[in-house]
């Protein structure tokens, strides 16, 4: 959103990750997206191209092809401040009437982090959609980034990150409720032990924070089954660590981490046998 601004004359990107801008000033140019008409107009320019591409390999359209679950209106949508609600909702309104007028027959989500995308107002996270083209809401959870976990005392902050991940959902599943729609937690990470970028460190503490979650996926299958499914972030097969054990460099492995962020913190290996254990046991248990 920031790329569009910029080739749209509105300066420089403060970008955090390249240079010393603070995330706040990083926010602040971004807001402006959702009023910059140029910028819009060629973000739906560019959903049109892309759904209208063929699948090289079954030669389906994207805008009907089977294999394709759902489209999303961006990773993580948000509204950046209390002037941005109105901008916001008539950008996500028109994002969801473009992609249900172009792939009817394809699922549509928001891609939202719940309330963490909206001021952490659980009433807007509910406003929004209501919209009858969401055909499914989502959230995310990133306990490091928001606070919950420290790494200064991970065994009270892991039984905290527990204890408000388990309410976090508990919340949105109430949401789904009242608007009849099933939820995806379709993100959330923990650290390795100690934040250790190790392949062979613990992940003791990131084993109990996944059961909590799958245990909690299993418990609304049971019962009300709005729970959809939960997407651990993320998988990093068997990407090899490089010697500049911070951010992406070219010529690294990528593992499932943002090259702007420590690569392997939240990174699941294929030699990780105790969390692939776990994995297997509760996909084992809800089949």
């Amino acid at each position: 959103m920031s790329t569009y601004l910029n080739w749209n004359g509105y300066g420089k990107v403060p970008n955090p990750f390249l240079e010393k801008y603070t995330w706040e000033e990083y926010m602040n140019y971004t807001e402006q997206f959702h009023t910059c008409q140029p910028c819009l107009d060629s973000f739906y320019k560019h959903i049109a191209f892309i759904l209208g591409r063929k699948n090289n390999y079954n030669g389906e359209k994207y805008s009907s092809d089977k294999t394709i679950m759902s489209w999303q209106v961006a990773n993580e949508p948000r509204i950046f401040s209390e002037s941005d609600k109105v901008p916001f909702k008539s950008f996500l309104d028109k994002t969801v009437r473009v992609l249900d007028s172009l792939a009817p027959k394809i699922l549509i989500s928001t891609g939202a982090e719940g309330k963490a995308s909206y001021l952490q107002n659980i009433d807007t996270y509910k406003v929004l959609h209501v919209n009858p083209n969401i055909d499914y809401l989502t959230a995310h959870m990133w306990p490091k980034n928001w606070g919950w976990y420290k790494v200064s005392d991970e065994t009270k902050s892991l039984n905290e990150s527990i204890s408000n991940a388990r309410s976090y959902i508990k919340e949105h599943i109430d949401v789904a409720k009242e608007l009849n729609k099933p939820i995806v937690i379709s993100e959330f990470g923990f650290p390795r032990n100690s934040e250790s970028l190790k392949l062979k460190s613990n992940t003791g503490y990131r084993d109990e924070f996944y059961e909590s979650i799958f245990q909690q996926l299993l418990e609304s299958a049971q019962s009300d089954g709005l729970m959809g499914e939960v997407n651990f972030w993320g998988f990093a097969g068997y990407a090899k660590q490089s010697n500049n054990p911070e951010k992406w460099r070219e010529g690294d492995d990528f593992t499932a981490d943002p090259p702007q962020e420590p690569q392997g913190l939240n990174s699941v290996y294929a030699g990780d046998k105790t969390t692939i254990q776990l994995i297997e046991k509760y996909n084992s248990n809800l089949n």
